[in-house]
């Protein structure tokens, strides 16, 4: 999946209303949204609610642009936990994939 990270202040952070190459704009209410959701991993961070080595962090899927939950260890960058797991995305993308793939044929003339 194309995900754009949009983390906390301690790491790397990309503005939440600028659209990634390629993908739809962000509604102001869904930017207002991010905003809010990295304000909120500052203070879990800064509480050191996950441990000192790890930190919250959101990402966006490019595509839905719902929010990805993770975990991760602020030392090597692993990923400790991530919610919506991997797999739940990927049954999402393939679903969307079949459901494409039926309005397509479902289009053609015959």
């Amino acid at each position: 999946m194309n995900l754009p990270s949009i983390q906390s202040t301690a790491a790397t952070q990309l503005p939440a209303a600028t659209p990634a190459a390629g993908s739809t704009p962000v509604p102001p209410q869904q930017a207002a949204q991010r905003q809010q959701l990295i304000k909120s991993a500052d203070v879990i961070n800064a509480a050191q609610i996950f441990g000192a080595n790890n930190q919250l962090v959101f990402v966006f899927d490019r595509d839905t642009h719902q929010p990805i939950m993770r975990v991760v260890d602020s030392k090597t960058n692993e990923v400790i936990m991530q919610l919506p797991p991997d797999y739940v995305l990927n049954l999402a993308a393939e679903a969307k994939a079949e459901e494409h793939r039926k309005q397509q044929e479902s289009d053609l003339p015959g």
